[in-house]
């Protein structure tokens, strides 16, 4: 199967999952529909401790513009706060941290790597249609949806498909109870 979001398209973003350490073993995660959809997603397990080389190259990688997208609505993130994503002619680099409301707070409170990238605040067009779990408030969209909503402008194709992979898998996901 053939993808047009190869490694060769340099134009849209490159995502990167700063996946919580439960999120791998949670059946209602969606990072791989991220993954079949956009196979040159990152992906890393989060490690307070001791963060990934690799994505810290990433990081530091003068051809990509690194950004976290998290809320700017947080004291630690408002200064960081930026309107549009970098187009600077570097490829954005869009780290999202993957897990629970709770758990994502903590990756971004927690990981110093992260403190001096720019932070895009995404305002979804729409309110979350994940089910699967309970989110604190209606502008909370699961990961699938913030990566849907990202590519929107990039790539209206990429982000239905998102879309649709994210309503199929909850009616799989309900009708395997």
């Amino acid at each position: 199967m053939t993808d047009h979001h190869d490694q060769a398209d340099r134009s849209a973003p490159l995502i990167c999952l700063l996946l919580h350490e439960n999120e791998p073993g949670r059946a209602s995660a969606t990072y791989p529909l991220i993954q079949q959809q956009l196979p040159d997603t990152r992906l890393f397990i989060w490690s307070r401790t001791e963060p990934d080389s690799e994505l810290l190259e990433l990081l530091n990688r003068p051809d990509l513009a690194p950004c976290l997208i998290f809320t700017t609505d947080r004291p630690e993130t408002q200064a960081r706060a930026i309107s549009v994503l970098p187009a600077d002619g570097r490829r954005p680099l869009l780290i999202i941290p993957d897990g629970t409301w709770k758990e994502v707070r903590k990756i971004v409170r927690k990981s110093p790597y992260l403190d001096n990238l720019p932070v895009f605040g995404l305002t979804p067009q729409q309110t979350t249609r994940y089910r699967l779990r309970r989110n604190p408030d209606a502008e909370h969209i699961c990961t699938s949806e913030v990566v849907a909503e990202l590519f929107r402008s990039y790539d209206a194709a990429c982000s239905e498909k998102l879309e649709q992979a994210l309503e199929q898998f909850q009616t799989d996901y309900y009708s395997q109870e």
